[in-house]
């Protein structure tokens, strides 16, 4: 009887650890009291909207947006080679659930500026000059998942399992750690702000920080730094930002601010050439 009720002992407390793991691996999203969580909603199995607003997160009016994308939803990337279109364009011609601004492109031309590869086709090479936005890259997999590749090199590029490469960045966060910033007005000074992260229960987290407005300054790449790790993320990538910042729902329309008619709403989305989806 003694043995018996020792196994049971055992079993409960397996069950225990077992369970505080899986809370653990949950890693709710929150930020610090100092920001104000505005909405929290469910737009789908493994997809949820998060936005906080804060006048005293960095001593300053901050409004910022998360898309927490769970293992069982995908994530792709489409473009327009030659000509730019909004963020929310992308989305409603895919049918997608979800869209974010891309990387870096050429406002008159069109077209990205950093390497580019959808499928086996590369889209389009490094043509800046700018080693901040073509030495990381983010990466999607056969199975729809984002990765964030530090530095790849050729063998790295060509895995058969990714059908998407877009080299963008400064990379924000390595394994949990600050990577190495810029020390430039890009970097230093707050302007809105687009960036993906991962974490290590395998969720994605598309984030974009409204900015150029009195309700809203944006952040400095070392204050999204800071937020991406309150949101427990191991790997982040900064996308384009400023005026292309922009987050689009499917049913809802765009959740952020896009800066581009200076006023604080959603009708001021700048064109783009390639954006981040999610399905």
């Amino acid at each position: 009887m003694l043995q018996r009720t020792d196994i049971w002992i055992k079993m409960l407390l397996i069950l225990g650890v077992i369970l505080c793991a899986e809370f653990g691996s949950a890693q709710s999203i929150r930020l610090p009291k100092e920001a104000e969580q505005v909405e929290r909603r469910k737009l789908a199995k493994g997809l949820k909207l998060f936005t906080w607003e804060s006048d005293a997160l960095f001593d300053s009016q901050q409004s910022l947006s998360v898309l927490q994308v769970k293992r069982s939803r995908k994530v792709s990337i489409a473009f327009e080679e030659k000509k730019l279109k909004p963020t929310s364009q992308f989305g409603i011609k895919t049918g997608a659930l979800a869209a974010v601004n891309g990387g870096f492109f050429d406002m008159r031309k069109g077209g990205s500026v950093s390497y580019l590869k959808v499928g086996q086709e590369v889209i389009a090479r490094n043509s800046s000059k700018n080693p901040v936005i073509t030495t990381n890259a983010l990466a999607i997999t056969q199975k729809g998942r984002l990765l964030i590749l530090p530095r790849p090199d050729s063998v790295d590029l060509q895995g058969e399992d990714l059908t998407g490469i877009l080299f963008t960045g400064p990379l924000l966060l390595e394994d949990g750690k600050d990577s190495s910033l810029p020390d430039n007005n890009f970097s230093n000074r707050r302007h809105p702000r687009t960036c993906a992260c991962t974490r290590r229960n395998g969720q994605t987290l598309l984030v974009t920080v409204d900015g150029r407005n009195a309700r809203a300054q944006g952040m400095s790449l070392a204050e999204l730094t800071t937020v991406l790790k309150m949101l427990k993320c191991e790997q982040a990538i900064n996308l384009d930002g400023g005026g292309s910042t922009t987050m689009w729902i499917k049913g809802i329309g765009v959740v952020s601010h896009p800066s581009d008619n200076k006023k604080f709403d959603a009708a001021g989305e700048r064109r783009v050439a390639n954006v981040i989806l999610v399905h």
